[in-house]
Order: structure tokens, then sequence, then C-alpha cells
């Protein structure tokens, strides 16, 4: 299954060469989040304005593809990559309420791997929010207020556990492959 990952470029956590939660701060695993649709609606009242949402490899047709043409915006210069690849390329959206709720409603209708095979919530440089849909839980970062954070959790009967050795973990995991 190596050859799998070295092909398709799978090792590790999402995007390793890119931007992602600090591993090496406290933050949250999130459990209990199993789709697309659920995710947008438990974080749409703590993601802050400003913010973006990146698609990872989205390879989506109908409406949501006609949504990410009409909202995408450009990749910021420190996401920019030279690495080519035979996967689609990614897409950053605002993340505003209009296009939370949108969003919600639209991925209702997809397989979660035709919409994204990662979303990353980012303010400015700092990534706040990453889901690999192949590695659930969804990680939030300590940007977000404790308080806030379980409330929301509590509201969608979800679990946030404080993690604060996901980075030895990663790193365990990459010495494996």
């Amino acid at each position: 299954m190596n050859w799998i990952k070295k092909i398709l470029g799978r090792t590790g956590p999402p995007n390793p060469s890119g931007p992602h939660v600090d591993y090496g701060r406290p933050h949250w695993l999130v459990s209990g989040i199993y789709d697309i649709p659920k995710f947008f609606l438990v974080f749409m009242d703590l993601v802050p304005d400003g913010a973006l949402i990146y698609f990872g490899e989205s390879c989506c047709e109908g409406d949501l593809k006609a949504f990410f043409e009409r909202n995408a915006v450009p990749v910021p210069t420190s996401s920019r990559s030279t690495n080519r690849s035979l996967w689609p390329k990614g897409v950053y959206i605002q993340a505003t309420r209009q296009n939370i709720t949108c969003l919600a409603d639209l991925t209702n209708h997809y397989a979660e791997l035709d919409v994204a095979s990662e979303i990353h919530v980012r303010l400015g440089e700092t990534v706040i929010i990453e889901w690999a849909l192949f590695d659930p839980p969804p990680i939030v970062s300590s940007y977000f207020d404790e308080e806030a954070l379980r409330n929301i959790c509590a509201t969608h009967h979800l679990r946030a556990m404080l993690c604060d050795q996901c980075s030895k973990h990663w790193d365990a995991e990459t010495k494996k492959n």
C-alpha cells in the first residue's frame, strides 16, 4: 500500500508542506462530525469574519462547481505551490454566513470526496480549523475560546478533546512511511 501513498502523495498529515493547524500548540479534536454539511452547521457561528475556507482537491460538478466558480477568491500567497499533481486544484472562498449556509445545503447532495479531500479554515496565515476527510475528526486550533467551543459541541452533541500530543503522532506516522 505504500506505493499507492507515494503515487498519490498521501503520507502523514494533510498537505504536510502547506499550512495546517499548529500541532505543537494545544488544540481540540472534535469528534461526532462525520459529514460535510454537519461540519459547516457546527462551525458556522465560530468562524470569524475575514476567514477563508479551503477545499482541497475538489472534483464536484453541477451546482457545487458553479458555486465554487462564482465565489472563488485568489489563493493566498503563502499557499501557492509549484507542486504538480494529478489531483484537481483546491479552491478558496470567503467564510461568510451566507456562503457557509449555502455550502451546508449544497454539500448534502454530494459524496464527501467529490466536495473535497480536506477542508481548512484559515484566518490570515493561520489555519484555525482543519479536517482531512481521510482522517477524522476535525482539528480546531486554540484560536477559539474554549467555552464557546464547548457550548457549540454541547449544542450539537459533539465531544471536544484537548490535544497536545498530535505533533508526536504525526512524527511517528511519517517515520513509518
